[in-house]
């Protein structure tokens, strides 16, 4: 038999492990390969051919006595060799899963005297943990101690036993409390939009793809004990160091995750970050290499590696969580959620265009079918696409993800906005929306969307308690902050309206739905002097070929008059039918105003699921045709339309 010692290099393919110095490498170019995956590459490599069983394994690389959940350890273990080899489940090339035995080594493997036979060799030895990554202790694994045997020996093996429980997890225990504080207790976490270095305006997409998989992977761990938040105010590079401590504490979190994504050709490479923002000292840090097609692979180890650092158990994410996308499915997907996160006409259209490629790649791709169903539901709300057509192609991407995996959240949050928003079936959107927070705590949109469903009803107090939870979880997020102003407005409180609102104003004046809302209020309160000046933002900003002829209106025949002619404008076709009437009813046009809202109600508007409860139509209460008008709205079944 040959020394293991005398043959230290073992290649496959263009990998070569070094296994005395613990170097992994492809074309000679040095691979990042943290300890314990190491140790395990180690192991596959001396059986080729053989099916290690997965106690063996644990034996071998864990101990007998570990205090890990074993099979979580492992899966995650090999995730990030198929990474770091660029090899897939699916179609392995170089690791075999044989499900519920173990694991082969499929790929030949040579060393300096030739191949490498199955007879049994000396595991190599742990690679230095500090030399390989940056770990919290939280992660740290105490070394393998037979227990057992020891405490069947003599009484004061206590003293020893204690004092190496002491010495291996008495820091590791202090942070882990800490972090996770009592059962009732959550812990915090913000992911900052990773910084993209490609230098590639067209390639920009995968870092806000890998963000926002990173944040949606997180929340979506068991329970509800971890809170993720993502600072949509943060711009890429925008956080430096010395900028963590103030996010952190604007956030209100405990930890912050960052990254960079560089690129040359067809190379990436990831870097990704957990920081404990008290000391900011840094719980774990990764390189991860690789090219385009590794992306899920690598959102994916990242996000696990954040909740195994935190000591987060990882739970199985519906009922489809093994599927992976294509990669073509994938790249679609990822510029489809960027594209969506521009909130513009073009965005949407482009991001309909990258969400539909993305399900035709890959038919079960729940996740971009789910996406696509939003982007319906939005276009529909903004008045980019028909009431019809929002509600057929969006109902029908929702039950398609939802054919593909019953628990998908973000599927039954999109479900349940377009049964509240365009069937008007108030009972049948709440199943959903709840159905989806309760899949999904940390999902902003389920509590956004539900919050105003509750205030088109009149439930104020849920309404409010609803949107402070998205508010926790998205604290910058301008829209967010503005529909809290709106359901102050709702129920009547317009101090705490026009300060919530006016607050977003004054950071993001271009911001036309604050304005929107702002003119609300003032209408509300009478208030002709600022309202107007709402309103001349609102034209401006949205329509301003109807500008010059509403201020000539204006300045020859006054405010009322304005808002009639502008209502009455035959150019904004795509304005809410809704929004005109409330033009026409603060210009004292009830008729003109009733005839616009039946208009909507037999276009099936959206909108209209807001009128019962508004302020500005509490004057026309006393019109039986304004209280029919809403009474069928408000009685509406499923499936009417």
């Amino acid at each position: 038999m040959i020394s293991w010692f005398m043959t230290p290099k073992r290649c496959f393919g263009p990998f070569c492990l070094d296994i005395e110095t613990g170097d992994l490498t492809r074309n000679n170019r040095r691979l990042r390969l943290q300890p314990q995956p190491l140790r395990l590459l180690v192991l596959l490599t001396e059986f080729p051919g053989r099916l290690l069983p997965r106690q063996e394994i644990q034996q071998k690389i864990w101990g007998e006595d570990t205090f890990v959940d074993f099979d979580q350890s492992l899966n995650f273990t090999i995730r990030q060799i198929r990474l770091a080899l660029q090899d897939s489940a699916e179609n392995p090339k170089y690791i075999e899963t044989v499900p519920k035995r173990g694991y082969r080594f499929i790929a030949d493997v040579q060393d300096a005297n030739g191949p490498v036979g199955t007879a049994a060799r000396p595991l190599a030895p742990a690679a230095d943990p500090q030399a390989e990554t940056k770990m919290d202790p939280i992660a740290a694994e105490p070394a393998p101690l037979n227990v057992k045997r020891v405490l069947l020996r003599t009484p004061w093996v206590w003293v020893i036993l204690l004092t190496v429980i002491g010495v291996t997890i008495g820091i590791p225990l202090w942070n882990y409390l800490w972090a996770r504080g009592s059962a009732s207790n959550e812990v915090t976490i913000a992911v900052l939009p990773f910084e993209d270095l490609t230098g590639n305006p067209a390639r920009r997409y995968l870092s806000h793809g890998m963000t926002d998989e990173i944040i949606s992977r997180l929340a979506r761990t068991s329970g509800s004990r971890l809170r993720v938040t993502a600072d949509s105010a943060i711009t890429p590079g925008q956080a430096g160091s010395q900028d963590l401590q103030k996010i952190a504490r604007d956030l209100d979190v405990q930890y912050i995750v960052r990254g960079t994504i560089q690129a040359e050709g067809n190379h990436l490479r990831v870097n990704a970050h957990l920081v404990r923002s008290r000391d900011l000292r840094e719980i774990w840090s990764e390189t991860y290499d690789g090219d385009p097609s590794q992306m899920l692979a690598m959102e994916q180890t990242v996000s696990e590696a954040v909740l195994l650092a935190l000591s987060f158990k990882i739970a199985p994410i519906g009922t489809t969580a093994q599927h992976e996308p294509s990669f073509d499915a994938h790249q679609k997907y990822l510029q489809g959620v960027n594209f969506l996160a521009q909130r513009s006409r073009t965005g949407f259209e482009e991001a309909l265009h990258s969400f539909s490629s993305a399900v035709e790649a890959d038919p079960r791709y729940a996740d971009a079918y789910a996406e696509l169903a939003t982007t319906y539901n939005l276009m529909g709300q903004y008045g980019w696409t028909s009431p019809r057509d929002a509600r057929v192609l969006g109902r029908a991407a929702a039950s398609q993800a939802l054919a593909v995996d019953p628990l998908h959240a973000g599927a039954h949050a999109a479900l349940g906005f377009s049964l509240w928003f365009y069937d008007w079936d108030i009972a049948g959107g709440e199943k959903e929306l709840l159905q989806s927070i309760t899949l999904a705590p940390n999902s902003v949109n389920g509590h956004h969307w539900y919050a105003n469903l509750l205030m088109t009803q009149g439930r104020f107090p849920e309404a409010e308690e609803q949107m402070r939870m998205a508010l926790r979880l998205d604290p910058k997020s301008a829209i967010l902050r503005t529909n809290l102003g709106w359901i102050h407005y709702e129920a009547g409180n317009y101090g705490l309206a026009l300060s919530e609102i006016a607050a977003v104003v004054s950071e993001k004046p271009d911001f036309l739905t604050a304005h929107h809302k702002l003119w609300y209020i003032y209408s509300a309160q009478h208030d002709q002097v600022h309202a107007w000046q709402e309103f001349v933002q609102i034209a401006d900003a949205g329509y301003p070929q109807s500008k010059q002829a509403t201020l000539a209106t204006y300045r020859e025949h006054g405010y009322a008059a304005a808002l009639k002619e502008f209502a009455l404008n035959p150019n904004l076709s795509s304005d809410s039918l809704v929004d005109r009437a409330r033009f026409l009813v603060c210009a004292g046009e009830n008729r003109a105003a009733l005839d616009m809202l039946e208009r909507a109600y037999r276009d099936h508007e959206g909108w209209m699921i807001f009128v019962s409860k508004d302020p500005l139509f509490q004057s026309m209460n006393a019109d039986p045709a304004f209280t029919q008008l809403t009474a069928e709205v408000s009685s509406a079944r499923p499936n009417r339309f």
